[in-house]
């Protein structure tokens, strides 16, 4: 039984900058995992939301959470901290653009 998940990442949601409010910006991966995956990548998630934790632009900001949540679910090791960066690295890793 597999579960899609999907990681949109956004260079900045608050932007008023056009091409990102018109979504032509948006880098986003799709992957198939099993359920047991999806579980956890949600459960690390729901933590956050619970408790995000204190901002810092080189190891707690949105990029990093996001390689930090794959990493956790056990889809791999992401040392980005730049949005292109972890991109690369998805993409160096064999994941898809969907």
């Amino acid at each position: 039984n597999q579960a899609t998940i999907a990681h949109s990442l956004i260079f900045s949601p608050f932007s008023t900058v056009p091409e990102i409010k018109e979504k032509k910006n948006i880098v986003r991966f799709t992957k198939q995992v099993t359920k047991e995956v999806a579980d956890k990548i949600n459960h690390h998630w729901q933590k956050i939301y619970q408790d995000p934790g204190t901002y810092h632009f080189l190891w707690r900001q949105c990029t990093t959470t996001v390689a930090d949540s794959l990493e956790k679910a056990g889809l791999g090791v992401f040392d980005a901290i730049l949005p292109m960066t972890l991109v690369s690295e998805l993409q160096d890793a064999g994941w898809k653009k969907s």
